[in-house]
């Protein structure tokens, strides 16, 4: 938790107590987490206000939620190419981090 704090902190550049996109998108990237366009715009879909800022709550809920995402990937990626193969049941199970 405190890692996330100080990334928060480092990345909020204007002092705002708020990220914007763009600043969000480095922090994360900063994290080890790379995500394309696509899934950037949906992260700030789900997260940002109407000014496209995410306050420090925001920001926390979406970064542990991405790292359990993460996780969760990773230890079904057993030969770790960045694919998995499941059927319905293990990708809802998967989908609730359960």
């Amino acid at each position: 938790m405190k890692k996330w704090i100080m990334l928060f902190l480092s990345f909020d550049t204007d002092r705002s107590g708020k990220m914007s996109s763009y600043e969000l998108r480095i922090a994360l990237k900063a994290a080890g987490m790379n995500l394309d366009n696509k899934l950037l715009q949906l992260v700030g879909l789900r997260f940002a206000d109407e000014n496209y800022d995410i306050d420090f709550d925001d920001y926390l809920t979406c970064i542990v939620r991405l790292e359990n995402m993460f996780r969760a990937f990773q230890a079904v990626d057993e030969f770790k190419r960045g694919r998995v193969r499941m059927n319905m049941m293990q990708f809802l199970m998967l989908s609730m981090n359960v």
